[in-house]
């Protein structure tokens, strides 16, 4: 079967679904059937949570792979691919916001002797606008395999050429898991919280220490500048697999610190090693937005956890079963030992002599601006989006699947904004993008951690969350030479694990002196901003190739040094 036809297959098969649980609605009960019915309700809504809600999440993912596989947004075929994938994106929100809770009203209505039609004439509306957007969904997606596949020079990716895309895709899958690891301890906290037997301020210290492990990683980094990118590229994904797995057996928090500790050291390293490869095949007027692209994977992975959060949490597995659902990559291993190529500037240039050559000559003040800016946003945003579930749940009330609805909206806007921030850095430049993003990070976590305004300002937190990572990854990556390239950007990607450790240590700390954790977070939310001034300093990579920037640079030094 052709990729393409997979998310018409899901598509189909949720179509189904959604006709079938549309032909078992539920007339409204008799007086004295109102138990039996609450009892029937109860069962249709957990099945539809268990078959509609994959089902959606798999079309919605296999649709936005064959998107980012052709790369042509622009073309009939990537448009209509486009509106399918809205289409489901639609559903997806329409069920944690409008059906779910709607059903949970009758639920809560049955024990009184109020009429329960009105409730029940908007859940069949929900039911079959479900179905309409599936319908659509799938309309959209069997036009778009008709039409022709677009020229390369078609889409909104342009200079991305069938083998970039072919990357990008392979590096994408990667880190979409990433993503997805990542983010699962910030969705399921107050759980792990309860099972571990961890207070807020043990879970504080536990993800401070889970941090530290990333250190570690600057030695794989350091590696890959002397052995190859694949090699270490290919070991990383083996190994954080492996320790994601594990985590879901921890039975202390101790456990839980060990495993995830483990699994940090080569998430990291992957992370950075596949920008590192973005950087040196993708061409000059596309490096940006491929690093926004590889982005957009990571949220996706961000959006899978929170879609099969709430799943999970019905069943006996739980938050471990999100952890057992990471050896998916696995599959991914054996296929990139036969894919992944060695990248070209690796195979051409010096390699690194020494651990410190990173910091030497004329690198030495860009280097340590950037790992000052890696800090200052790892310091912010890691507590605000570690906390950002622990806030909804516990100050606010707030269920599984409300929690769930506030991430894929801002999941579903942090996408937009990896691939738009990739965009405007193209064509306004790494450090105009940088000051907006970053002044942007600090005025949405301090709104989140201020006001009730929770799912809004957590989509924006995201978005401009996403636009800092692509200043970042792009001025990191691309201001180096390649024989040090991947060892800059792994210790840059430590300065954020840092300035993380830092930022959630401060919430253990002081959070209790100082009023909770929302206090503290609203303290270091300053701290973008005050970035803003490190952005500036550095110079500008925009539209010039990686040779170019590293030869401006060494001449410069050399006329400074010459005498006169």
């Amino acid at each position: 079967m052709k990729l393409d036809r997979i998310p018409i297959a899901f598509g189909a098969l949720l179509c189904a679904a959604l006709a079938w649980f549309v032909s078992q609605a539920l007339p409204a009960p008799a007086p004295g059937d109102r138990s039996a019915f609450a009892q029937a309700l109860a069962r249709a809504v957990l099945q539809e949570r268990r078959i509609v809600f994959p089902l959606g999440v798999a079309a919605s993912i296999a649709t936005l792979l064959v998107l980012l596989r052709h790369g042509a947004l622009t073309s009939r075929r990537g448009a209509l691919q486009g509106a399918a994938l809205l289409a489901l994106f639609g559903s997806g929100l329409l069920s944690v916001l409008e059906t779910e809770p709607t059903a949970r009203a009758l639920l809560a209505l049955i024990a009184s002797d109020a009429s329960l039609a009105p409730l029940l004439s908007r859940l069949a509306v929900d039911h079959w606008l479900h179905l309409g957007l599936a319908v659509a969904a799938v309309a959209c997606l069997v036009v778009a395999d008709r039409e022709p596949l677009p020229d390369e020079s078609a889409g909104s990716f342009a200079g991305l050429d069938a083998r970039h895309r072919t990357l990008l895709f392979l590096l994408g899958t990667a880190t979409l898991f990433q993503g997805y690891d990542q983010f699962i301890v910030s969705m399921a906290l107050p759980y792990i919280g309860r099972d571990l037997d961890a207070s807020e301020r043990g879970l504080g210290l536990a993800l401070s220490l889970i941090r530290v492990g990333a250190l570690v990683s600057v030695l794989l980094g350091y590696a890959a500048d002397r052995r190859g990118r694949r090699g270490l590229l290919l070991v990383t994904i083996l190994a954080y697999t492996v320790a994601t797995a594990a985590t879901g057996l921890s039975r202390t928090i101790v456990q839980f610190v060990i495993f995830q500790l483990v699994a940090e050291i080569f998430l990291v390293a992957e992370l950075a090693l596949t920008q590192v490869v973005i950087a040196e095949e993708f061409p000059a007027r596309a490096r940006s937005l491929g690093q926004g692209l590889l982005g957009t994977f990571g949220a996706l992975g961000a959006g899978l956890a929170a879609l099969l959060f709430p799943i999970f949490q019905e069943t006996s597995a739980g938050w471990r079963g999100l952890y057992f659902v990471g050896l998916a990559p696995l599959l991914l291993v054996a296929y990139l030992r036969r894919s992944l190529p060695e990248t070209a500037r690796w195979k051409t240039a010096e390699h690194a002599t020494s651990f410190g050559d990173v910091a030497a000559g004329p690198y030495r003040a860009r280097f340590l601006v950037l790992l000052a800016l890696a800090f200052g946003l790892g310091a912010s945003v890691s507590p605000a989006f570690a906390f950002a579930s622990y806030r909804a749940t516990n100050h606010f009330g707030w269920n599984p699947s409300e929690v769930s609805a506030m991430v894929l909206m801002g999941g579903g806007l942090g996408m937009f904004g990896w691939f738009l921030s990739g965009l405007f850095a193209e064509r306004a430049g790494r450090r105009r993008l940088g000051v907006l993003a970053f002044t942007g990070t600090t005025g949405a976590a301090w709104t989140y951690y201020s006001t009730g305004w929770l799912a809004p300002t957590f989509a924006l937190l995201v978005f401009f969350e996403a636009g800092a990572t692509v200043a970042l990854n792009a001025l990191g990556t691309e201001l180096f030479p390649t024989r040090v390239r991947s060892t800059a950007k792994s210790w840059i990607s430590n300065a954020a694990v840092i300035g993380a450790v830092f930022g959630m240590a401060c919430v253990g700390a002081l959070g209790n002196a100082l009023g909770g954790a929302d206090r503290v977070i609203r303290l270091l939310s300053m701290l973008p901003v005050l970035c803003c001034a490190g952005v500036l300093a550095l110079p500008e990579t925009q539209g010039l190739e990686l040779e170019e920037i590293v030869a401006v640079e060494e001449r410069t030094v050399t006329s400074i040094s010459r005498p006169r």
